[in-house]
């Protein structure tokens, strides 16, 4: 079973580099998601945890600094 991997960063060119990058590696394309705010991905995650549709093990791959991208203003 493949691994899921999310990555998250507010910096839109490295998750563009990144998905270039695992468009090329076949291991790598089916369960790997990106987000640029922090709460989008906490949702999904929480999310199929609680419908347990999550991997039982899953990478994420987080910017330590992103001010202001927590969560969107409503």
């Amino acid at each position: 079973m493949t691994k899921s991997v999310y990555f998250i960063d507010d910096d839109i060119l490295f998750l563009k580099i990144v998905k270039f990058y695992c468009k090329e590696t076949k291991p790598c394309i089916s369960g790997t998601f990106f987000y640029d705010y922090a709460q989008d991905a906490l949702d999904v995650i929480i999310q199929k945890i609680d419908n347990r549709i999550v991997d039982e093990s899953f990478e994420l791959f987080v910017d330590i600094n992103m001010p202001g991208k927590i969560g969107r203003a409503h």
